[in-house]
């Protein structure tokens, strides 16, 4: 009888726990079916916001307006480099000489930068090398890589703007200030769907007779974001781990120059990689916006480690003596943090880094944006 009655009780006691852990997963798989809920509601929201804010919404809202500056297409690459860093910026709108038709201004061609330009010359000094079919080993290319750097670049220099210069439909794009929402700026400019052409980083808004009016960035657009997470819901609270964004991180060593990290950048259509020391650890970033204020007689800086580059480039640009520590997050970090330091200091990308200090994961302005459309 007493082995019956343990017998029953064990029975009864399994059957229990089994009823327990019915329960338990049903309860998992509404919580979690909760979540999901909420995270579409959440996107649903801020897909509200984005088509229920227009552009002029948008530059009501910036801090300081856009002073546009722009280049006629006859200018030679060097005057376009001078004028570039005279003016601290990075890129301008290239404009065709005016005619009879467009009266006192010209027709808007597209877009140059500094990297473009570098990127142009790099890809004549491949080419180059190509048609002299000699073998070289990778230091010995190295070294005839920079030689008919130097080489070409007294002439290259010389060239016109126009020649350099990103077509329309791959850089700036037409769009009036009372047109359109917020939602088709993202989607149809920043997140563009042309494999071939670059990313879009800044989009030129026309007015009613078709002058560049503003220039609206994808920095304009997250700090708008940041100051609007209430939109964001639950989906404010997710991890860079939970949104995806660990991954592997084209990286640098601190010792490569400064020209072969930009060919690295170009061929992998990059606009920044992280640098590591020895240990493989995070120590710098570098980026296009390092190139800032570069002209011709900086060319031979080029030759310098990317790592001593980068720190010239911030002395050259602030004046000071700037710390080289990157800004970085980690798994844990939120959408909302994240958010909140891309608008504050300003950055195009943050690096997520492990314990050890190693990367493991890069956020750009371009996933923020992604994410929101998605």
């Amino acid at each position: 009888m007493a082995d019956t009655t343990q017998h029953k009780r064990s029975t009864t006691e399994s059957m229990g726990n089994s009823g327990e852990n019915v329960s338990g997963v049903q309860d998992g798989e509404h919580a979690s079916k909760k979540a999901r809920t909420a995270e579409v509601e959440s996107h649903a929201d801020v897909k509200e916001l984005l088509q229920g804010t227009t552009l002029r919404d948008l530059l009501k809202e910036k801090e300081h307006p856009s002073v546009v500056t722009t280049f006629m297409h006859n200018m030679p690459v060097g005057e376009g480099l001078k004028a570039l860093s005279d003016s601290g910026i990075l890129s301008a709108p290239v404009l065709v000489n005016a005619s009879i038709e467009d009266r006192d201004f010209g027709t808007y061609l597209g877009m140059v930068d500094v990297s473009a330009v570098l990127e142009a010359l790099i890809r004549d000094v491949d080419r180059k090398l190509q048609e002299q079919k000699e073998e070289h080993n990778e230091k010995d290319a190295v070294a005839a890589r920079w030689t008919l750097f130097r080489e070409l670049g007294e002439s290259f220099l010389n060239r016109l703007l126009i020649t350099v210069t990103h077509d329309d439909k791959a850089s700036l794009c037409h769009v009036q200030e009372n047109q359109g929402s917020l939602w088709d700026l993202i989607r149809n400019s920043f997140m563009h769907t042309d494999t071939k052409a670059p990313h879009v980083h800044r989009v030129a808004i026309f007015n009613s007779v078709g002058r560049i009016k503003n220039i609206i960035s994808q920095s304009d657009v997250i700090r708008f974001l940041a100051s609007k997470i209430a939109f964001f819901g639950p989906l404010r609270h997710q991890t860079v781990e939970q949104l995806g964004f660990l991954s592997e991180v084209v990286c640098v060593p601190e010792t490569l120059s400064t020209l072969e990290t930009l060919r690295l950048m170009y061929s992998k259509k990059l606009t920044g990689v992280g640098i590591v020391d020895e240990a493989g650890k995070l120590v710098s970033n570098f980026s296009v916006s390092d190139l800032r204020g570069i002209v011709k007689e900086d060319f031979l800086r080029l030759e310098m480690p990317v790592r001593a580059f980068t720190r010239l480039a911030k002395l050259h640009q602030y004046r000071r003596t700037i710390s080289e520590a990157v800004t970085t997050v980690s798994a844990t970090t939120t959408l909302e943090e994240l958010l909140d330091l891309f608008s504050k200091t300003g950055y195009h990308r943050l690096y997520s880094v492990s314990e050890d200090g190693k990367p493991n994961g890069v956020i750009t302005l371009t996933d923020i944006m992604a994410l929101v459309v998605e």
